[in-house]
């Protein structure tokens, strides 16, 4: 059995704690990321089931406030750290 690799279970470990939706998941980009406030401004959203076209989110742009829970940032830290070696920005 292989295992289940980290920055998988990390993008499930947030998508759990935010609650939202799949297409705005997908989309976050790190540089929405305000690390110092702990807040996401979410700009668009990304559905895979046409290709990873880009619209804006079905709620309307936003900024979320995550401090409710620190685990949130200490998880996108890991994985912004994982997706700078791969030179990915989201």
């Amino acid at each position: 059995v292989e295992a289940v690799p980290a920055w998988y279970r990390d993008l499930y470990d947030v998508w759990f704690r935010l609650g939202w939706r799949l297409s705005e998941i997908l989309a976050i980009r790190f540089d929405w990321l305000d690390f110092h406030r702990q807040t996401v401004h979410i700009k668009r959203g990304r559905i895979a089931r046409w290709g990873g076209v880009e619209a804006p989110p079905k709620t309307g742009e936003r900024e979320v406030d995550c401090r409710y829970d620190p685990a949130i940032f200490a998880t996108l830290r890991r994985l912004k750290r994982r997706s700078i070696q791969t030179g990915k920005r989201d």
